[in-house]
C-alpha cells in the first residue's frame, strides 16, 4: 500500500484508540522493521524471569510446524 493512502488511516487508529506509537513496517522492504522490535517491544516488555531460564529450544520452529502438520494430517485421514 502506497503511503499516501497508509497514514490517513494511521491517523484514524490513533485518534481512536490510546497507542503508545504506530509504526508501519513493510515486508515487502524491511523498513521498521529493526525500529520495532527493538525500540517498542522489547523496550516496553516488563522485567521477570526469562521464560526459558537460558536454555534454547530442542527444536527448530521448522521442526515444530511440520510435526503439527503431520499431526493434522494424521487427524484428517482417520476423520473420513
Amino acid at each position: 500500500m502506497k503511503k499516501t493512502r497508509l497514514l490517513p488511516i494511521i491517523e484514524r487508529y490513533d485518534r481512536s484508540r490510546s497507542f503508545a506509537e504506530i509504526v508501519p513496517i513493510s515486508a515487502a522492504t524491511g523498513d521498521n522493521v529493526d525500529r520495532l522490535g527493538a525500540a517498542l517491544i522489547l523496550d516496553r516488555l516488563p522485567e521477570g524471569e526469562r521464560a526459558l531460564s537460558g536454555r534454547l529450544p530442542d527444536r527448530s520452529a521448522g521442526a515444530v510446524l511440520r510435526r503439527r502438520d503431520r499431526a493434522r494430517e494424521a487427524a484428517a485421514v482417520h476423520a473420513r
